[in-house]
């Protein structure tokens, strides 16, 4: 790796930096975009770590959001099963 990985760095004019820091510059990027964690994780190949390391990272600013899909999910089921019960009770 080293024989095309220093080579290419010096042509792009990147500094040198290891492998381990090019992924977590990539995940770290990827959640910061709001991408699917499954889907970062499966990229990396490393889920059980990737959850462990990133998860600081993994809100970000989609809590709102996140929280709003409970919100919803909730409430169309609490009206449904309201329904059903009121149903089954006549």
């Amino acid at each position: 790796m080293e024989k095309f990985w220093r080579p290419a760095l010096r042509t792009c004019g990147i500094r040198h930096r290891d492998a381990r820091q090019i992924r977590h510059t990539f995940a770290t990027m990827c959640l910061m975009a709001e991408m699917n964690p499954a889907y970062v994780a499966g990229q990396l190949g490393h889920v059980e770590m990737f959850f462990r390391v990133y998860s600081k990272w993994i809100n970000g600013t989609n809590n709102d959001r996140q929280q709003s899909r409970l919100d919803s999910f909730i409430s169309e089921n609490v009206t449904s099963l309201s329904q059903k019960a009121r149903r089954q009770n006549k």
